[in-house]
């Protein structure tokens, strides 16, 4: 696998004191999450324990919090779990705290290295370990899926596991994708789907087809009940020659 796109261990650009701090926050938010009652991990964990494949996992960027607990809740069957970080500062620190829980980060974003980290995200997934993305991330818009999930998919042929996650009780920030924070012992409510590459033998089409199938079933899998009392803005819609380019990412 490209060096230039993972580092086995993460955090060498960073200070002592910044690792420390982060390793600090890392036990805080692995505690955080296992404070959390999950519901319908016997059903997600029934589709992805007899997978021999490397699996795509697709989520909204704003639950990752409660979606990578409930990823380590399932099991990963003596698979890795890898994602997608930048290349910024910011990228540094989550892809340590990310090493920290377990999970390997891939660096790469759609205007610096992006070929590399696509590239190595491939080999994970042919390799047979997962690959989890934000497929909405890291900018937005907030629930327009990118492309990237269904490029891989295609070079691959791996399957796709699209999860939901609804949260009983949260906090919302004020962000972009306002981001959910659940509240400590908060039920959270977990919907995962499996799906395969569609049998077509146009690329495009069978491209544009996953694209599609993504963006509607993860909107499916997704009430939002809390996010509305919010009063979240209307979801953004755009045909697939209306997104940006390059891979969601955690």
């Amino acid at each position: 696998m490209s060096e230039t796109a993972i580092s086995s261990v993460p955090g060498s650009n960073l200070k002592p004191r910044e690792r420390f701090l982060l390793r600090v926050l890392s036990r805080i938010i692995r505690l955080w999450q296992d404070s959390l009652r999950y519901e319908g991990l016997k059903e997600a964990r029934e589709l992805l324990q007899p997978e021999t494949r490397g699996s795509l996992i697709l989520i909204w960027h704003n639950r990752m919090i409660p979606g990578i607990g409930a990823i380590f809740k399932v099991g990963l069957f003596g698979k890795t779990l890898y994602t997608m970080s930048s290349y910024s500062r910011d990228g540094d620190k989550s892809s340590y705290i990310l090493y920290t829980q377990g999970i390997m980060a891939v660096r790469g974003s759609s205007s610096r290295k992006g070929a590399a980290a696509a590239r190595a995200l491939t080999k994970v997934l042919n390799s047979g370990d997962h690959v989890a993305l934000t497929i909405d991330g890291p900018r937005g818009p907030l629930y327009v899926a990118q492309p990237g999930g269904a490029l891989l998919m295609q070079l691959t042929g791996s399957p796709v596991f699209l999860v939901g996650v609804e949260v009983e009780d949260c906090w919302v920030l004020d962000s972009w994708d306002r981001f959910i924070l659940p509240k400590p012992f908060s039920r959270v409510r977990l919907k995962v789907e499996r799906h395969e590459l569609p049998d077509l033998e146009d690329r495009k089409e069978q491209r544009e087809e996953l694209e599609r199938l993504i963006q509607r079933r993860l909107e499916a899998l997704t009430l939002d009940t809390h996010l509305r009392d919010k009063k979240t803005p209307r979801r953004k819609r755009t045909g697939s020659s209306g997104k940006r380019a390059g891979s969601g990412r955690a």
